[in-house]
């Protein structure tokens, strides 16, 4: 098998195991344009296209070495966002539909041979749909110092605000719990949440 870049063979036994990408490269023109480059892997096992030509701060980074760095740099600005709206990252599966949903044709419609899928684009933050890739049933939000709080963007009015108190964050337990469909219960001086 031959491991350089631009032959049919290029891609190793890899490419074809599950959790691995196969990771093309392609130019960013100065005007948005998009184009394969002329050394990239071409191979039905091809999964993804990626930026090759990176500005650094001494010059120009290209190559099949830059490709796969800058696909696995903005997945982590994927996980790091959905880690920080939903508490967690993605699971395997979420983030493959993510990487599907944000990809865009760069030749043939759907996957061929020279460009994969096509090239994954991050879309601005405002755009992602949490729900579309997170299944959470509720949202519960709450601001320190008020009495309303929202579940699922509606407005509920509170018996306590939550409050900070010592670096802590307390909140009202009762509140939440109810929330999230569960029963609280008083016993001796003891609470006791059942889901």
């Amino acid at each position: 098998m031959q491991y350089g870049n631009a032959s049919d063979e290029s891609q190793t036994f890899l490419s074809t195991v599950p959790y691995w990408t196969s990771i093309g490269a392609c130019y960013l023109y100065p005007n948005g344009n998009v184009k394969k480059t002329e050394y990239s892997s071409v191979t039905k096992d091809l999964d993804y296209m990626s930026i090759t030509n990176w500005k650094t701060g001494s010059g120009i980074f290209t190559g099949t070495s830059c490709a796969t760095p800058v696909f696995a740099s903005m997945l982590a600005l994927v996980q790091e966002f959905f880690k920080f709206k939903c508490g967690r990252k993605l699971t395997n599966t979420e983030l493959i539909d993510f990487i599907n949903d944000n990809t865009h044709d760069l030749e043939d419609s759907g996957h061929d041979e020279r460009t994969g899928h096509g090239i994954f684009i991050l879309p601005p933050p405002e755009h992602i749909n949490v729900k579309r890739y997170v299944k959470m049933d509720k949202i519960i939000e709450l601001e320190i110092g008020s009495k309303k709080a929202k579940i699922d963007n509606k407005i509920i009015e509170l018996d306590v605000a939550p409050k900070l108190e010592d670096n802590r964050t307390l909140v009202p337990i009762r509140f939440i719990a109810e929330a999230l469909g569960c029963e609280v219960f008083w016993d001796n001086g003891r609470i006791i949440i059942q889901s």
